[in-house]
């Protein structure tokens, strides 16, 4: 029997692989998975996402050398084969967010967000798909993230493209391929009129390739232990297995606001005290407006500049104003450079969501989360960008944590509710974006 299941698992790989072919333009059959590879995404589609799943790969990403480092598949979690109307179902879904965020801009908000909220479940479609990022390490593959819903490079390829025209002045332009970073900071190269411009998904920076020379050699250095090497610091202490807090609000950077991640994520730490009876963070009823408020509030506090975004330094700082500014009395915990997974799982199991940003990527096109939760040696983040789902699930080790940091809001005189084992309904998926920083965000 289990040889049976086996079997009916490789065929539908197979079969997803010859149904992407079909109309893939961009597809190496140098980077092609390997059996091994093939069998392993079966293996973790049907850990993560039920026996019933079914992987299908999509496309493969490259380092800055056209090395292929990641795999990315789709999963169908009732074993079915891709539908013919993916693309157009994606379509449906950017045309309503679209049209919702024209409605907001000019002043329509609640009509705006009822399309907006319309859009999400067209585009992201979590209760029917998957997504499995597989690296390709030097002796087997590993999981590097996965979350329910669809490959956000999937659901954010047209934008991108949209982007490369506008950027470039140009009506047509032609897709090279997709740069890797780490677990979803990658760039979708276009030629452009003979440019190669590199347009990220996440956040509104684009930049040329030519910027990248001599940049990249120590991004792309691979340490000892596989693609991502291993922290083999103290023994790790006891902590359950699982824990997520839950009500943490997963807030989108606004259209007027560019680079406003570091913002975006305080107002969700802040969004998330608000709710534990620190009423006065988001103001209002707590609608889009009043969000969006808080958001351009931090923006001022954080010193944030449209065109790089937030120094590190600026979190914590801009965080304390606004706490002050209300009379709260909240002590706020600032480090750099996390040398375990520990950390993390201690703030969690303390029900206190933080702010994380990883600084290591070199071109000054960071970006921050936050963090939520943990399941095994993977963190769960909340990102802020509408192409992502809300509970993105990172492994640990291949964020390689140089200098990165965390902020966390500590309320005086007063626990905040306890974490929870992960929720059986969320089984370890979510989506996100989860970006290497150079200390702006």
């Amino acid at each position: 029997m289990r040889l049976s299941r086996t079997m009916t698992i490789r065929f539908c790989v197979t079969l997803g692989i010859l149904i992407f072919l079909c109309f893939s333009h961009t597809q190496n059959l140098d980077a092609m998975p390997t059996s091994e590879t093939l069998a392993f995404a079966a293996f973790e589609a049907a850990a993560r996402f039920g026996d019933q799943s079914a992987v299908h790969f999509l496309e493969t990403f490259h380092d800055s050398e056209k090395r292929p480092v990641i795999h990315v598949f789709l999963v169908t979690k009732d074993g079915s084969s891709l539908p013919e109307d993916l693309e157009s179902s994606i379509e449906h879904g950017m045309a309503l967010r679209k049209n919702g965020e024209s409605l907001i801009e000019a002043g329509h908000t609640d009509s705006g967000q009822t399309l907006v909220a319309m859009s999400d479940p067209v585009l992201h479609q979590a209760d029917r798909y998957g997504t499995l990022l597989i690296a390709l390490g030097d002796n087997e593959p590993s999981l590097a993230a996965f979350h329910h819903g669809l490959p956000t490079c999937l659901v954010a390829r047209t934008d991108a493209e949209e982007r490369a025209e506008a950027f470039c002045d140009a009506t047509d332009v032609t897709p090279l391929g997709v740069l890797y970073v780490s677990p979803l900071e990658y760039y979708f190269e276009f030629d452009a009129a003979g440019e190669h411009i590199l347009v990220n998904p996440f956040h509104q920076r684009i930049m040329f390739t030519s910027d990248l020379d001599g940049m990249l050699e120590a991004t792309f250095e691979q340490p000892a232990g596989g693609p991502f090497g291993h922290n083999e610091t103290a023994p790790a202490a006891e902590f359950p297995d699982s824990q997520i807090i839950t009500g943490v609000p997963d807030d989108n950077q606004r259209g007027s606001l560019p680079n406003s991640c570091g913002p975006t994520a305080g107002a969700c730490l802040l969004g998330y005290w608000d709710d534990q009876g620190y009423d006065d963070f988001v103001g209002g009823a707590g609608t889009y407006d009043d969000v969006t408020r808080l958001i351009e509030e931090l923006c001022d506090a954080m010193a944030w500049d449209p065109a790089t975004g937030v120094y590190y330094a600026y979190i914590p700082i801009g965080l304390q104003q606004v706490v002050d500014d209300r009379g709260y009395r909240f002590g706020i915990s600032n480090l750099y450079g996390i040398e375990s997974l520990d950390v993390v799982k201690q703030e969690i199991v303390d029900g206190r969501p933080f702010v994380y940003g990883s600084q290591e990527n070199p071109w000054g096109c960071g970006h921050y989360v936050v963090t939520v939760g943990y399941e095994g040696n993977f963190i769960i983040v909340h990102d802020n960008w509408w192409s992502t789902p809300s509970d993105y699930f990172v492994r640990w080790d291949a964020l390689r944590h140089t200098d990165d940091m965390m902020t966390t809001l500590v309320p005086e005189g007063q626990v905040g509710p306890a974490s929870q084992t992960l929720p059986a309904a969320i089984g370890g998926g979510g989506g996100g974006c989860f970006i290497r920083a150079a200390g702006r965000g």
